[in-house]
């Protein structure tokens, strides 16, 4: 195996050398470690060479791009904004300020956050920091918007529009939650919109709406016998209010025997025929139900 290499001191003549060159810097006679130190980095262009603190706010000492040094750099003690030649620079405290040979740069040395929103130091959030469509929404119930923005556009849609209804428009909630005019098939009653108030719905208007029979619809009456006239004897019966329709079912019931027959029923009346010429003694009952009616 090959020997490892040693090390080897440095010649005599290398060091004469590294010596005439800080002499030619600096004074023999005022050689101090410090004057040494600094002397080895002049060597090297550009190399870093702490100059001390700076105040920012007051450009103290005062620097300028034409007057520094490329490497020389000062540690910002007193935050502020300064230009030392190609413009406005804001520092922080611990930041550097670094000469590069031409111009005096910010040298961030820092991590934190500069600004929020432009605005600097101790940040409070205001109204306008951020959209609706930058805040996040938890979907719930009908909602699955995910942004707040994103919900009002979904409630929007879901909204009743009053100016589409009457004042007696009939309402209904179905499974999507979107009142709408009454499809008689869901059944689903809610309400009516009178006056801009939505108010329960009668017996009537329930009725109404489900297609059934109003039971005051129902009549009933009763004859004398001297009501009934003509060979054969007949009376008429009209109705004080019509009836829905004229399918209506008829039964007599009558103190005298008698086949009564209907007869010319309408939604305004009939007439009832005894089929004989003799006298009615007595009442004769009669009850109209229209068919299917409770």
């Amino acid at each position: 195996m090959a020997a490892e290499p040693q090390s080897q001191p440095w010649p005599k003549d290398f060091k004469a050398h590294i010596m005439r060159v800080i002499e030619a810097i600096i004074d023999p006679d005022q050689v101090t470690d410090k004057a040494y130190v600094d002397a080895l980095f002049a060597l090297v262009s550009g190399a870093l060479v702490y100059q001390g603190t700076w105040d920012a706010s007051t450009n103290t000492p005062a620097l300028a791009d034409s007057t520094g040094t490329k490497g020389h750099y000062y540690a910002v003690t007193v935050a502020g904004t300064q230009d030392l030649g190609s413009g406005n620079i804001t520092f922080t405290t611990n930041d550097r300020v670094i000469h590069n040979g031409t111009i005096w740069q910010k040298w961030d040395t820092e991590d934190e956050v500069k600004s929020i929103f432009g605005r600097v130091g101790v940040v409070v959030s205001t109204a306008g920091d951020y959209t609706a469509s930058q805040v996040t929404n938890v979907p719930a119930g009908s909602i699955v918007a995910i942004t707040v923005q994103a919900a009002i556009n979904e409630l929007d849609t879901k909204k009743v529009n009053l100016t589409l209804f009457d004042a007696n428009t009939i309402l209904k909630a179905d499974s999507d939650d979107n009142p709408t005019a009454l499809v008689v098939a869901e059944q689903t009653l809610v309400g009516r919109i009178t006056s801009g108030v939505i108010t329960a719905l009668n017996a009537a208007q329930i009725r109404t709406l489900l297609g059934l029979p109003n039971p005051i619809d129902n009549k009933a009456g009763i004859v004398v016998s001297g009501s009934f006239i003509g060979i054969p004897r007949k009376a008429t019966i009209a109705f004080a209010t019509v009836m829905p329709s004229a399918n209506y079912a008829i039964a007599i019931s009558s103190e005298a025997s008698r086949n009564f027959v209907i007869e010319s029923k309408t939604v305004n009346g009939f007439v009832i025929n005894t089929g004989s010429a003799a006298v009615l003694v007595g009442n004769t009952f009669w009850i109209a139900r229209l068919v299917n009616n409770p």
